[in-house]
């Protein structure tokens, strides 16, 4: 249970380090939010319920 207290010290905010690119994880969870939602949209759209 100690981890918990102390899991912002333990916690990296870079997903991928490419080298010449850093990938943050708020970065990934922007897009899949964006894919989520796109997703959603065109399976409203397409039973017709719009």
């Amino acid at each position: 249970m100690e981890l918990w207290n102390h899991i912002y010290y333990y916690f990296n905010p870079i997903a991928f380090d490419l080298g010449f690119i850093k990938i943050y994880w708020y970065g990934v969870a922007y897009l899949l939010a964006l894919f989520t939602a796109l997703y959603f949209a065109k399976y409203i759209i397409k039973k017709g319920n719009a």
